[in-house]
């Protein structure tokens, strides 16, 4: 008999070595404060934010739950989605929370500059997933610097 219920929303991450059904978890759909949180934990690293509403990138192989505090954007691993969602919170002047691995996360910084699109004017990245050396870290503030963008690190 399975424990599952209607409404439940499982993910599996796609970086994952576990090829069996167990190696999911469930996202929890009441939604996580994670703003809030940053704003509190790391209150110098949010001060770029202020009180505007932010664009939260889901940059990461998995699903990671619904923000309750920022306008959530799943780019499933695409480099060309997540630059639109760039794209957009610049439009919108939205302030970014990128989610995700630092490789992925500079590689998309420097493809998005590549293009010449727009940028929000304040980033921060939550990285996880391995060791973000601060050499890396230095490279993709180079990436957004010269286009004026605060960029801000979060390791999880």
């Amino acid at each position: 008999m399975s424990a599952f219920k209607p409404g439940d929303l499982l993910s599996y991450s796609a970086g994952s070595t576990q090829t069996g059904p167990d190696g999911f978890r469930t996202v929890n759909r009441a939604g996580l404060p994670l703003l809030g949180l940053l704003r509190n934990l790391f209150p110098t690293v949010y001060a770029p934010f202020g009180t505007r509403l932010p664009l939260v990138l889901n940059a990461y192989p998995a699903s990671v739950g619904f923000p309750t505090d920022g306008v959530l954007v799943d780019c499933y691993l695409s480099f060309r989605t997540a630059s639109r969602a760039l794209q957009l919170a610049a439009r919108e002047g939205m302030p970014v929370l990128i989610l995700g691995q630092s490789l992925f996360i500079a590689e998309l910084l420097r493809r998005h500059r590549a293009q010449g699109f727009a940028w929000p004017d304040a980033l921060i990245a939550l990285v996880g997933g391995y060791y973000t050396p601060l050499s890396l870290e230095r490279a993709m503030q180079a990436i957004v610097q010269p286009a004026g963008v605060a960029l801000g690190f979060v390791h999880g």
